[in-house]
């Protein structure tokens, strides 16, 4: 199923007008290499997490996460810089490896996804420009606005999603989302993969 969101858009038949909206989005540029990320792999690359935006993520757990324990949030945590194509310093965060430490990912993490953030580090402030829950985000070689589009995939029992999400001003939105349906059906995976590839050219 097409979503279309603030739109009237539905239906596995708007699949073709999905595409249409991605592929407006994508402008002749430079590339870059695609490069992606997925939630149980080490970052080849770590940065330490700031601090501010540690307690941002604290904050929105209600400060249940770690309270009653020694590890903070941002031990929990960890970054690596990334390239959005656009003047923006930034940095991906997402929870560490389940082994360190455990809690992280019981705390942070669902069933199927963790959460993962981009911040940007100007200026000796951070800000968040885009954060959602996922297996695996690509930054892909294409942009919008002059910055690198996130191709976010994510799955459970018999569901799986990709979410396509470009530069709007002064962070990500999402654009268009695809899902192939709570059931196994090798044509909705088939269009899945298609989805994927055509919006990753």
């Amino acid at each position: 199923m097409i979503l279309a969101p603030f739109s009237l858009l539905s239906g596995v038949t708007r699949l073709t007008a999905a595409m249409a909206t991605a592929a407006c989005l994508l402008v002749p540029t430079v590339s870059l290499a695609s490069e992606e990320f997925g939630i149980e792999q080490a970052f080849d690359k770590p940065a330490e997490v700031p601090g501010a935006a540690a307690a941002e993520m604290q904050e929105a757990t209600d400060g249940k996460c770690f309270a009653n324990r020694s590890t903070t949030m941002q031990d929990a945590l960890e970054a690596t810089p990334v390239q959005l194509g656009g003047p923006i310093s930034a940095l991906l965060i997402k929870p560490k490896q389940p082994s360190e430490p455990k809690a992280a990912w019981g705390c942070l993490c669902g069933a199927y996804t963790c959460p993962m953030w981009i911040y940007s580090i100007e200026g000796g402030g951070v800000r968040r420009l885009w954060g959602s829950s996922g297996v695996s985000l690509e930054i892909l070689d294409r942009k919008a606005q002059g910055h690198r589009l996130l191709l976010l995939t994510s799955g459970s029992a018999g569901h799986q999603e990709a979410a396509l999400h470009g530069w709007d001003s002064h962070g990500y939105k999402l654009s268009v989302v695809f899902g192939q349906g709570s059931e196994e059906d090798a044509r909705a995976e088939a269009e899945m993969q298609k989805f994927v590839e055509e919006v990753s050219r």
